[in-house]
């Protein structure tokens, strides 16, 4: 179970930081789009 845990883990850490890099990557385009 730790091992399962630990994966889970793992993989809700990797999609939180996909997450805030697309986001970011969004802001950026957005900005220079209206810029």
């Amino acid at each position: 179970t730790r091992d399962l845990l630990r994966t889970t883990i793992r993989a809700d850490l990797a999609v939180v930081e996909l997450l805030l890099a697309w986001g970011a990557a969004n802001q950026v385009q957005s900005k220079g789009t209206n810029r």
